[in-house]
């Protein structure tokens, strides 16, 4: 492994690597640090744009950003003169509170057309990323063909994989979680305000204590409430089922917008408004008020 310490400034590092491993090997490992000593204060910005491969991020005391790049396999199925797929380019600059990491195939004029060959069904070069960084680094997270793990982190982080899923394991602060095909799971100790959207995916939350805005088009929610909190909650699926536990102790205004045939709870609710696709109730006192609502789907509330 290479360490490679680095002042703020700006600085493109390209790591070229050998050919002739198979896929499930790891042929080039790397570790990048970026100091923040010279702005001990204030919000930094983190953008990663990875093509291929699973992102691991963390959240650590230390006021320096962590990149570790481990590259495995080679590309195929890409024309030669384009791809040069014995290489793999690890881009790392930083300027004007901001840090940009960038991991593409050689000859990719741009990310874009990059996810355009993942879209076709080509199977480029994967790269492993792992990067941890201070609680005032605010994440925005990317990858095209790949899952992203975000592990006990803290601060403003936005995740998203165009094939991939999503994984959160405790987590404080604003997340925004996105996936196009892939299911995202929330778990762990949290205390966290988060957005998760899903074209194609179940999202699973247990444990949650925070604000929860969750939409999936075609697949289901499961959430599990440790702690309700004041704020709104807002669940929607287009076509898939919904089940909500919350302790029985909450004070909540339930919203729920689907059919009454396909409504279900164990709560002892007052009701104080029916209608054909609509049902509104209270548990305990409406401090909070939690919409759930499915187009076809079932809706199940249930106490604990």
């Amino acid at each position: 492994m290479i360490n490679v310490r680095l002042p703020l400034g700006t600085l493109f590092l390209l790591v070229g690597l050998v050919s002739g491993a198979s896929a499930s090997e790891a042929i080039d490992r790397r570790t990048v640090e970026i100091s923040l000593a010279d702005y001990p204060r204030g919000a930094f910005d983190l953008e990663l744009l990875h093509l291929s491969g699973t992102v691991t991020y963390r959240t650590w005391t230390e006021d320096r950003v962590e990149v570790t790049f481990v590259r495995v396999g080679t590309g195929k199925d890409l024309p030669e003169a384009e791809t040069h797929r014995d290489s793999i380019r690890l881009g790392t600059s930083t300027a004007k509170r901001s840090i940009r990491i960038a991991t593409l195939a050689w000859g990719f004029p741009d990310f874009w057309r990059a996810i355009d060959y993942v879209k076709r069904k080509v199977q480029p070069a994967m790269a492993h990323i792992v990067i941890r960084a201070p609680a005032r680094v605010r994440a925005h997270l990317m990858t095209a063909y790949g899952s992203i793990a975000l592990k006990d982190v803290e601060g403003k982080i936005h995740a998203k994989s165009d094939q991939g899923a999503v994984l959160v394991q405790g987590a404080k602060g604003a997340l925004e979680l996105e996936t196009s095909s892939g299911a995202i799971w929330i778990e762990g100790k949290l205390d966290a305000r988060i957005r998760a959207r899903t074209r194609s995916g179940t999202i699973r939350a247990r444990e949650c204590q925070g604000d929860l805005d969750f939409e999936s088009k075609t697949g289901s929610l499961y959430v599990d409430y440790r702690i309700l909190g004041r704020g709104d909650q807002h669940l929607w699926t287009d076509t898939g089922t919904i089940e909500v536990g919350v302790p029985l102790q909450s004070d909540i205004r339930f919203e729920m917008h689907a059919s009454p045939d396909r409504i279900t709870t164990s709560l002892n609710l007052s009701a104080t408004q029916h209608g054909a696709h609509r049902f509104s109730g209270v548990l305990n006192a409406p401090l909070c008020e939690m919409a759930i609502g499915t187009r076809s789907g079932k809706i199940r509330v249930s106490g604990r």
